[in-house]
């Protein structure tokens, strides 16, 4: 039972996360207009991508290969995402305003953040403290921001959760620790390419179709869609948290699909029945059509557990690199291809994604059954 249990400290500690950014997003949302919120929260998107290259897609990874010693390739990793935080400062940097640079610590702060090294040991209560640390620092920020009605106070909420979150990473994993690495058979170097390219495709799901459609909105559409976007990712974040620890744990068969596909019920059905109610609990002043943005994006949740689903079957697999790089490529493809397209509406932009995210779970569950029968017929 504690092992089935387990994620549960990681939905506490994607719970306190994602409790923490409501609360600073009703703070902020009932003080500061849509018309400041809106760069942030792209901002915001634009860092996220960013980040999930560097985090995401190595992040499980990391864990692994502690959990295997395979210290090499670990400290190589950690210098690709020096590396890679760099590239995304530099890229990003003249595509934000100005306001915005103190975002740019977000990627720094990923590539530094040891919080693999407590996920390898399984630590998943110290995850737990950590997010309510770097959450309460946020918090402390955006009562800032409101107070002194300061603009600046504003753009500094997730980069101080960042650099919290770092810190007090870097303290737990250099002090005592009861639990020891689990210690498993080392990874051959397909399961690794495997795991690059899976865990990167889990980390860009929420994030990559926004960032590259959103410029195409009018003003009005652009504002309402980055809303509806942030409750989008409270639940992506949440998943993010379950799958960390599926995968630590490796868990497989009936416990991973109940923690995966469950919430994933439980997040759509008040997006789709009451989105009036989950925008009032949120926005003092939401914009017009919010509501049935909500209702479009209420499928997001339950296709993002099923894919995520498929993602930990594949993942470390022998025979899925080539379903990976297939996948990666359709989602990634897709997305230029979309935003070549002249014209969007915030209702468009959210239809294409869910059809996307609804063809990539299509095709990983199609794989996956042509698999089970190749073996069967050997």
């Amino acid at each position: 039972m504690a092992e089935f249990l387990a994620p549960v400290w990681m939905m506490m500690a994607t719970g306190l996360a994602r409790a923490g950014g409501l609360v600073i997003l009703l703070i902020l949302g009932r003080h500061f207009s849509a018309g400041l919120l809106a760069p942030y929260f792209n901002a915001l998107i634009m860092a996220g991508v960013g980040v999930t290259i560097i985090q995401a897609g190595c992040g499980p990874l990391l864990v692994r290969l502690a959990q295997t010693a395979q210290h090499r390739i670990l400290l190589m990793l950690l210098g690709l995402r020096l590396i890679l935080a760099g590239m995304v400062i530099v890229i990003l940097a003249p595509m934000l305003p100005l306001a915005t640079w103190p975002v740019l610590l977000m990627p720094i702060c990923a590539a530094l953040a040891p919080d693999w090294l407590m996920t390898a040991r399984l630590q998943f209560s110290r995850l737990t403290l950590l997010a309510a640390i770097a959450q309460l620092a946020g918090i402390v920020m955006a009562v800032f921001a409101v107070g002194s009605d300061s603009v600046n106070g504003l753009v500094w909420c997730a980069p101080i959760i960042s650099l919290v979150a770092c810190l007090g990473a870097g303290c737990f994993a250099v002090s005592n620790h009861p639990l020891p690495v689990p210690k498993l058979a080392p990874l051959p170097a397909r399961t690794i390419m495997t795991l690059v390219v899976m865990t990167l495709l889990a980390g860009l799901l929420p994030n990559l179709d926004i960032a590259l459609l959103a410029g195409k909105l009018s003003s009005a559409d652009h504002t309402a869609l980055m809303m509806a976007h942030r409750l989008v990712l409270l639940a992506s974040a949440l998943f993010a948290g379950i799958a960390s620890a599926l995968f630590a744990q490796k868990s497989v068969g009936w416990r991973r699909d109940i923690w995966l596909l469950l919430p994933g019920v439980l997040i759509a059905l008040p997006m789709l029945i009451l989105p009036d109610m989950v925008i009032r609990v949120i926005y003092q002043n939401p914009v017009a059509g919010l509501a049935e943005l909500l209702r479009i994006a209420s499928l997001w949740p339950l296709l993002t557990g099923f894919v995520l689903r498929q993602i930990l079957v594949w993942q470390e697999n022998p025979g899925g690199l080539w379903p990976a790089i297939a996948a990666l490529l359709l989602f990634v493809g897709g997305a230029v291809v979309l935003a070549l397209m002249p014209e969007w509406t915030a209702q468009t932009v959210l239809i294409a994604m869910t059809v996307k995210l609804g063809f990539l779970a299509a095709l990983l569950s199609l794989v996956g059954r042509f698999s089970v029968m190749q073996r069967q017929m050997a």
